[in-house]
């Protein structure tokens, strides 16, 4: 495969044409080897497209015809729904090019990319890891989602992030907004190496780019040999300064008739003055009772397509599409706003399958949004109505009416206020709204209006930089994020390196409605524990929102249902809702009773809202709860589980385990008998069925069960480190480590001293697990090899023995593994001694910069002559002397980029049961 397919694979996968500049911007990344600083191309002109010539570059150098890139491609935008707008575009690649049915260049695309993929070397490779997986892996990292790990799995595997600025952001400083604690150096190091970020509308992120190319300039690239962060800045509307290298849309494209259609039609501008502009003020309901029946006027002018709404406030939009819905029917209007649910979007989506692409879909005759459409969205407006905003803003609304060119002209109302605007209105200051009032009224006298030819006659004013002096990222502050694994008194404040405006709370938490969780707190907190939180249900809210959204349930309920679960960090308490100041963090999810009246519209209000129609239950195949009235079911499983119990401990030399196994059998065999669901979702998948403890008390019984499949426990790295469904030998799990995380370095292109220390640590990571008491926890009989893994039935058997277990609570292996790696390799140099040392006693996580166990709670057994240095690492400041010299010497990305390559090797091989 050469450089000439790139023509092929867009139009087989897209079924278009390339525009010449993304042929020339693939041109560049081939002929340079990195990515230039600036795309600067206006809307409509494919810059989303830069997802393809990611893919093509890495599939170029799979199949050894193109340089050395970044394999993974992150592309962040500060819009959630134009986040998931290229995550669909990402989605429509990978699927293209896993199709059965795949061939041509799409085919070698597929199979150039697959020659980049880590496979794990192990003696007896499982199923886990299939030709069928996908060869290009697309992520979603954004408020309001549950954290998605699965760009992390595979560090030499071609990957496409999409993500707001904060949540990635957060996640290259170390501390991941909503990322366990322990995933957070993965994160960072993978981010900083092998990565190129394009900032989508840089304009609207200009701290993150700021803080992006200092971290470039911070990492120590010649220490590894793999390319640090690229950043790209992409925009519709370029002012920024300093632009460096850019691939741009330049005069000579305008003879592409496609790109001069979308750029040359008129887009004729009417501004409709109004006295009941809000200004500073909250919108009234009088004011979108105007901008509706503008809305219902053009609606009548095309009665063969969509108009477009957009506004500046999720208030104004609910208003909005309240009214037009009384008038046009609710099929007809459409709601597209950021705090709602994809489960909502979805369905939106499925019952209207073109309203939100360039197709449309002639029974929608309008969509009503917020921010959310400005940019990337691949919607063809007939016209649209609008409030007015900052120039760049209503530029790219615009881009939204005649998206493709195929009408003659695209009409846009713009609603302003009488006189001049002096006051900050919506999310806008009033110098941008001010030079946006005077540049409108040069639009609407200029035939072709805010076009893009009209553009050029007026230039768009510039948008207000919220923060005239940018925050710079020194060395100093890199040192102190960097040690994840300690708990703070008070959490690093990333503002300064990553928000436009330090007094806005951009960044998002989300909100869960729940039906049938149990009457006590503690049993409603068991159930969402055993059904995590799904990216379908959440309904993402700013900040502010999710404070109003909670005192609301406070003022509003009854004892019973005032109450959220906050899931963060990956765990899950309950929130103390009657603190004067609820503690609310960016990447928080609140899961609350479907009871509360607080969805409007498919949108999560504080007021004035219903319970929500449609509720979940997480990634669950069955939920059985006495809340949702399942008194009967619940009642036998109860009855059932008591008799195996009895009967199991009649048998001679019973455990518990032996017992925990029965259970799990004996309530399988009575819900796959008596249940539908049960019966028709199992395939021969391996089911768990999770119930809380049993009442002591014969005549109560269980307030839920839960059924899901064993896959979500396989995938946790906590539970890998102990079981992965059969007994595994240390010297066999240490030994394929080792030789994949050699392999996974030789595929990403590590120098030989490197794939050297990754293969030692891979020897070593693991030793401490020979512990005689780990060894208990494992199960380990008499006569057996030392263990690495159990080989109990379920992942939870090794917890209850780990609970019994005489090892001090919060013991770690891996600090017991450093030990007795250093006892073998004192003959190693210094630099690569106390690195080897330093991955093997990170290897989960921790010790990121300390351990909470000293060396007398650490050691017994066999290990007792290792007191010395067990004394010296841990008692004395040995181990945290060697974590700040391998950060100084290596540079704290380095190190947590090596740290991912073994994690990654680490959860490879134990996925394959090895």
């Amino acid at each position: 495969m050469t450089a000439s397919a790139f023509r092929d694979f867009i139009r087989e996968v897209n079924g278009y044409e390339p525009f010449a500049w993304q042929e020339r911007l693939l041109a560049s990344v081939i002929d340079n080897g990195r990515w230039p600083d600036t795309i600067a191309a206006p809307t409509g002109t494919g810059k989303s497209n830069v997802v393809d010539v990611h893919v093509f570059a890495n599939a170029l150098f799979g199949w050894g015809e193109g340089p050395r890139v970044p394999r993974r491609l992150s592309v962040v935008v500060n819009r959630r729904a134009i986040v998931d707008a290229h995550v669909d575009h990402a989605q429509l690649i990978q699927q293209k090019l896993m199709s059965d049915a795949v061939q041509g260049t799409p085919r070698l695309v597929a199979d150039g990319l697959r020659r980049l993929q880590f496979r794990p070397i192990v003696e007896s490779p499982g199923e886990n890891v299939r030709e069928s997986d996908p060869p290009l892996v697309v992520s979603t990292i954004r408020g309001g989602l549950p954290t998605d790990s699965s760009w992390i799995d595979d560090p030499s595997a071609c990957a496409v992030i999409c993500a707001t600025p904060d949540m990635w952001g957060s996640r290259i400083l170390f501390n991941g907004y909503g990322s366990s604690r322990y995933a957070r150096p993965r994160e960072a190091g993978l981010l900083a190496f092998d990565n190129v970020l394009v900032v989508d509308e840089a304009h609207l992120s200009q701290q993150l780019l700021f803080s992006a190319k200092r971290i470039g300039q911070l990492v120590e690239p010649t220490k590894i040999g793999v390319p640090v962060l690229q950043v790209v800045a992409t925009t519709a509307t370029p002012d920024l300064e300093d632009r460096g290298q850019v691939v741009s849309v330049t005069d000579e494209d305008f003879a592409d008739p496609v790109i001069a259609s979308r750029l040359q039609k008129p887009k004729p501008v009417v501004l409709r003055a109004t006295a009941d502009w809000p200004g500073a003020r909250r919108p009234s309901r009088k004011y979108a009772g105007i901008i509706a029946g503008l809305v219902s006027e053009q609606v009548e002018q095309h009665r063969d397509a969509t108009v477009g709404c957009i506004v500046n406030s999720v208030f104004t939009a609910r208003e909005v599409g309240r009214i037009l819905a009384k008038e046009l029917g609710d099929a007809a209007v459409l709601m597209w706003v950021g705090p709602m649910r994809p489960l909502d979007l979805k369905a939106a989506r499925d019952a209207h399958p073109g309203a939100f692409t360039v197709e449309g879909d002639d029974g929608v005759r309008v969509i009503v949004a917020t921010q959310t459409l400005e940019v990337g969205v691949d919607v063809d407006f007939a016209a649209m109505v609008t409030e007015l905003a900052p120039g760049p803003s209503l530029v790219q609304r615009a881009g939204r009416v005649n998206r493709r060119g195929l009408r003659d002209h695209g009409m846009c109302v713009i609603v302003v206020p009488d006189s001049e605007p002096t006051s900050r209105t919506g999310p806008y200051a009033a110098e941008e709204i001010s030079a946006a009032y005077r540049w409108v009224q040069a639009l609407a006298a200029d035939s072709d209006g805010i076009a893009y030819v009209g553009q050029v006659r007026n230039p768009v004013p510039a948008g207000a930089r919220s923060r005239p002096v940018l925050s710079r990222l020194e060395r100093g502050d890199t040192f102190r994020l960097a040690h994840t694994s300690e708990k703070t008194v008070a959490d690093c404040d990333l503002a300064f390196w990553l928000r436009e405006d330090l007094d806005d709370d951009a960044p998002t938490v989300g909100i869960v409605l729940r039906e049938g969780l149990p009457v006590s707190d503690i049993a409603a907190l068991q159930l969402v524990t055993a059904t995590p939180v799904t990216a379908d249900e959440i309904f993402p809210v700013s900040l502010p929102v999710g404070r109003d959204v909670l005192e609301d349930v406070v003022r509003s309920s009854g004892d019973r249902f005032a109450r959220a679960i906050i899931v963060r960090d990956g765990t899950s308490s309950l929130a103390d809702l009657f603190h004067p100041a609820v503690d609310i963090r960016p990447g928080d999810l609140f899961v609350l009773d479907s009871v509360h009246p607080i969805v409007d519209q498919g949108m999560i209000v504080s007021a004035d809202g219903a319970p929500a129609r449609t509720v979940t239950q997480g990634d669950a195949v069955l939920v059985r709860s006495r809340a949702q009235g399942d008194d009967a079911q619940l009642r036998e499983l109860t009855r059932i589980l008591r008799s195996t119990r009895e009967a199991t401990r009649r048998l001679p030399e019973a455990s518990r385990d032996d017992i925990a196994v029965a259970e799990q059998a004996a309530a399988l065999e009575y819900l796959e008998e008596f249940d539908p669901v049960i019966r028709a979702d199992q395939q021969g998948q391996s089911l768990q069925v999770i119930t809380p403890r049993l009442p002591d008390d014969e005549r109560e019984f269980l307030e839920w069960l839960v059924v899901r499949t064993d896959d979500s426990i396989v995938a946790d790295e906590d539970h890998r480190q102990k079981w992965t469904g059969k007994k595994v030998a240390l010297s066999v799990h240490s030994r394929a480590v080792a030789e994949s995380s050699r392999h996974l370095g030789e595929l990403i292109g590590l120098p030989s001293t490197a794939l050297d220390v990754l293969h030692t640590a891979g020897l070593f990571h693991d030793d401490g697990k020979a512990h005689p008491d780990f060894q208990a926890i494992l199960g380990h009989a008499e006569g057996e090899e030392v263990l690495a893994k159990s080989g109990d039935r379920t992942a939870d058997e090794p917890g209850r023995r780990t609970r019994r277990s005489s090892l001090p609570l919060g013991w770690r292996h891996e600090q017991l593994s450093v030990v007795v790696a250093k006892a073998k390799l004192e003959n190693r140099s210094r630099d690569d001694r106390d690195l080897i040392l330093r991955l093997v006693g990170t290897s989960h996580g921790r010790g990121r910069d300390a351990f909470v166990h000293q060396s007398e709670q650490l050691l017994g057994g066999e290990f007792a002559d290792l007191l010395s240095t067990a004394v010296t690492l841990f008692d004395e400041g040995g181990w945290d002397e060697l974590i700040t010299v391998t950060d100084r010497t290596w540079g704290v990305w380095s190190c947590a980029y090596l740290e991912a390559i073994v994690r990654a090797a680490d959860c490879a091989v134990s996925k394959e049961g090895s």
